[in-house]
């Protein structure tokens, strides 16, 4: 790949169209350079097999068919009068053969063709390499979408896409060779990096008009070069005459260059008759819009999702959902009304199948945000559902009056449903089939399961343990003025050991004494005797506890 700086050469015409002189000197000097460069590259008699004019083919031309060639074929195409190319029978529409290596078969065949029609999809389907022509830097700065080379590139990919012969090679993994000449404007060097991303452009609209899963790498090597001098052109001629083979034109057993050029326009100019740079700029239209569409919904969606994570919900959800949804199809639609207009091509299908991934987009993450909100709903009403049933339950036990507390459950009951109702409302989207019915119906059996289900709720049990303490805990009334005694016995029994036995008993008295009766076998342990002060603990202790109980 080369960057390459202008330099306008003095003899020949100018590589940049806007630059041509029309003195009789340069075009004396340019007739010269053509048939200098037409006979190292292909040499021979030329021959018209396309006449622009008439928008006729034909398989045996005046002067004789052009025959296959071992050599291959190039086509220069667009504006070969940049590449010293010009013939008088090369206009607009028409396509010009030059036999290979002077009719031996040694050398490439040099197909011309001018435009961006049938004739020039015609030419390079038969090429090994391509060689467009007619851009200058300005026009890759400006877009090659309105510009006639990318017109012409929008040809030759149409071609390379549509015509049986092209899918062919590309299951046989044959690369074709585009050379894409770029005459420079003023000193700064060629942007190849944006020249190759415009030519991918072009070839990825077309592919999406053909309806074709297909990658421009997978059908062309590419090339970007400046042409700024006749030297310069002669470089590009010679670098296609050495990838000319890769034509399918090359093999012994192929047919004339004159019969496959013949065949592929008649393919070409009978298919539908709207302009494919035209169709390529709908279908790039259709791709804008969705990125577009996609870009300004996702900042609002990102919104109510973060609000909806966090447990919230969207105020207005189903009103501002349907808005958004409706606002960006009608945006699509107004961005992409020009494809529908153009209803004998692949255009408006391929709006809609855009338009209806673009929906479906739209549905699933509006349809996501009502069922994460819905959920959230759910469960806080669940939530405040139970707690309602504990309040009904406290105030029944403090009236003492059971069938109250049911009653109170059934309030509860209609209250939540009734609350989950009105909430649920406002997230309806009906348009895309999200409506309550289906939740509310939900909401009502998981109440009622909740509700028959209460007496053995964690919440319920808690709260019945709670009230049984606290009745435990309650002071007895106050009674007759009374003094009660009572005597507790503790004894503990120590004999010979060091602790690897022991136990305790407990008796209860039926006047309210306790007696508890521990041993141990530790008498000889080192740590009791140290607690005694030196001495063995007695075999038997025993402490009384006296207990007075007095009531005034």
């Amino acid at each position: 790949r080369w960057r390459w700086r202008w330099r306008r050469f003095s003899t020949g015409k100018s590589a940049c169209r806007c630059c041509r002189s029309s003195s009789s000197s340069s075009s004396s000097s340019s007739s010269s350079s053509s048939s200098t460069n037409a006979a190292s590259i292909g040499g021979g008699p030329s021959a018209v097999l396309v006449d622009g004019a008439t928008g006729t083919a034909s398989r045996s031309p005046p002067g004789g068919s052009v025959p296959s060639t071992s050599g291959g074929v190039i086509a220069v195409v667009g504006e070969p009068s940049s590449l010293g190319l010009d013939d008088s029978s090369a206009a607009d529409g028409s396509v010009t053969a030059f036999s290979g290596g002077g009719g031996d078969g040694g050398g490439p065949a040099v197909l011309t063709a001018g435009g961006s029609g049938a004739s020039v999809g015609a030419a390079s389907s038969s090429a090994g390499a391509v060689v467009v022509t007619g851009e200058t830097s300005g026009d890759v700065e400006r877009g090659l979408g309105d510009s006639g080379a990318g017109r012409t590139l929008s040809a030759v990919f149409s071609a390379k896409l549509s015509l049986a012969a092209a899918a062919a090679d590309e299951e046989e993994g044959e690369r074709t060779l585009l050379i894409f000449a770029v005459s420079p404007e003023g000193i700064d060097a060629i942007d190849e990096e944006a020249t190759l991303t415009g030519v991918r452009a072009v070839f990825d609209a077309e592919a999406a008009a053909a309806g074709r899963d297909a990658a421009l790498e997978d059908l062309y090597e590419v090339r970007v070069a400046g042409v700024s001098s006749e030297e310069d052109a002669q470089k590009v001629l010679e670098e296609a005459s050495a990838a000319a083979s890769r034509s399918p034109l090359s093999s012994p057993d192929a047919p004339p260059v004159s019969s496959a050029v013949f065949d592929s326009y008649s393919k070409l100019s009978s298919s539908p008759s709207d302009d494919s740079p035209a169709i390529a700029a709908a279908v790039l239209a259709c791709d804008s819009a969705s990125s577009r569409c996609r870009r300004s919904s996702r900042a609002r969606l990102a919104g109510w999702k973060s609000r909806a994570a966090r447990g919230l919900s969207v105020d207005r959800f189903g009103k501002e959902a349907s808005a958004l949804l409706d606002r960006t199809l009608a945006s699509y639609d107004r961005d992409t009304s020009v494809a529908a207009g153009l209803s004998s091509s692949p255009a408006p299908a391929y709006r809609l199948e855009v338009r209806s991934k673009l929906r479906a987009r739209l549905e699933s993450s509006v349809g996501e945000l009502f069922e994460l909100q819905a959920s959230h709903l759910r469960r806080k009403t669940l939530k405040s559902f139970d707690a309602a049933l504990i309040r009904a339950t406290r105030s029944a036990e403090r009236m003492d009056d059971a069938p109250h507390a049911g009653d109170e459950r059934a309030i509860a009951r209609r209250t939540a449903l009734f609350a989950f109702d009105a909430s649920l409302g406002e997230l309806e989207v009906p348009s895309l089939g999200l409506t309550k019915s289906k939740a509310l119906a939900e909401m009502a059996g998981a109440l009622n399961d909740a509700l028959t289900s209460f007496e053995d709720n964690p919440s319920a049990k808690l709260k019945a343990v709670k009230e049984v303490q606290k009745k435990a805990a309650k002071e007895r009334k106050p009674g007759e003025r009374s003094v009660d005694a009572k005597i507790d016995l503790v004894a503990m029994i120590r004999p010979d050991g060091f602790g690897n036995l022991q136990g305790f008993v407990g008796y209860q008295t039926p006047w309210g004494s306790q007696v508890t009766v521990g041993f141990q076998n530790d008498a000889d342990s080192p740590e009791v005797i140290g607690q005694f002060g030196g001495v063995r603990p007695p075999f038997l202790r025993v402490q009384p506890k006296l207990k007075l109980d007095i009531e005034l």
